[in-house]
């Protein structure tokens, strides 16, 4: 493995582990973008928490960048076979995203979430996409991809189990959460912020 892969990955294991604490995950996808590596390693490489309510407009104008996210949904994700399965509602979430209308696009977006680990992970019919204990991790014949694959699996487990499906009973959350916008729960609207729609 070339030396400067090798510390890239590194310090996405790290800058992710830190996000997690704070409730975030970040995709390679973004990550292994230089002004994307940059921006997360700036807020989250530090074990420390971020106040998100600052970081969260940096995070939405590097990640909005036209040219960046043009690239990422066109070769990120509309050439991918799953993709497409979820492409009307990826296209609409974004255009939602772009018209700052968070309660549109987080509502859209959270199911496809779902979907997506059942394909990617090979979930068998019966079994549940949100429990880790049910992955087929995927592999490839190159080591680089694999260590990739194995960092951001770890911080997804992490982020599903402790965030995103986790068992939520308070109304007054704002922490993103499926189980409280899938049972009509939801009290405190500050639920629908840009930050939940980031993340």
């Amino acid at each position: 493995m070339n030396t400067e892969l090798y510390e890239t990955i590194v310090d996405f294991r790290k800058t992710s582990q830190n996000a997690i604490k704070n409730k975030w995950i970040i995709s390679p996808l973004e990550y292994f973008w230089p002004d994307g590596k940059l921006l997360f390693d700036n807020i989250f490489k530090e074990n420390n928490t971020v106040s998100l309510k600052i970081v969260t407009p940096l995070i939405y104008k590097n990640c909005m960048d036209c040219h960046l996210r043009a690239n990422m949904i066109v070769l990120g994700f509309m050439k991918q076979p799953i993709a497409k399965k979820f492409s009307l509602e990826i296209e609409n979430g974004l255009l939602n995203f772009y018209k700052l209308d968070f309660l549109s696009t987080i509502s859209q977006w959270i199911y496809i979430i779902e979907g997506y680990m059942k394909i990617i992970f090979n979930v068998q019919n019966g079994q549940s996409s949100i429990d880790p204990d049910n992955w087929n991790i995927p592999e490839t014949d190159d080591p680089h991809y694999d260590n990739i694959i194995s960092n951001f699996t770890e911080s997804l487990s992490l982020f599903s189990k402790n965030v995103l499906f986790c068992k939520n009973y308070d109304s007054n959350s704002i922490d993103l959460n499926r189980h409280l916008l899938l049972h009509g729960k939801i009290s405190n609207k500050e639920f629908f912020i840009q930050s939940n729609a980031l993340k």
